[in-house]
């Protein structure tokens, strides 16, 4: 079985030098610290990360404090100019990720909208459209991650494994 985890990035202030270097407003900081304590609560923990490689993405992962090491993630500015699910597949999907993948069960996606939320609709077949610092749990009963990414609607999605109630 394998397991993605899509989060788009916590909330960015408005304006920045340029919107690949905005950084995360107070209140974003505050959720990215409070979804790490999830992550931790919950002992989730990914075998590999791929991020995009804004500021305010590379903020939001660094306040999760999950990772444990710097070579389980990889930043990619393909996540960022991602435009819609089809982009994020043909990314996993890519020789260079299925690669760091291999062996993998529990995958982290950082990423922004429309894409990081199309694609938990086009993976479980349910709309969703995921608010900053917001993360959706999917998983697959294919233990291959190419086959599984390309079976739509297939994956049973688990949103309230964030719900620290």
């Amino acid at each position: 079985m394998i397991h993605l985890i899509l989060l788009r990035h916590a909330e960015a202030e408005i304006v920045g030098p340029s919107d690949h270097l905005r950084s995360l407003t107070k209140t974003g900081r505050e959720t990215a610290t409070n979804l790490g304590k999830i992550f931790k609560d919950k002992n989730i923990n990914p075998n590999f990360i791929l991020s995009s490689d804004s500021r305010r993405t590379k903020d939001t992962l660094k306040l999760l404090d999950i990772a444990g090491s710097d070579e389980l993630i990889a930043y990619s500015s393909e996540v960022y100019t991602a435009n819609n699910a089809d982009a994020l597949v043909k990314l996993l999907t890519s020789s260079s990720i299925t690669q760091r993948l291999s062996g993998k069960e529990v995958l982290l996606l950082v990423g922004h909208n429309p894409a990081i939320s199309e694609l938990v609709e086009k993976l479980s077949g349910n709309f969703t459209s995921l608010e900053p610092g917001e993360a959706c749990y999917l998983t697959h009963d294919s233990a291959d991650w190419t086959t599984g990414l390309y079976q739509e609607g297939e994956w049973k999605q688990s949103m309230d494994i964030f719900n620290n109630d």
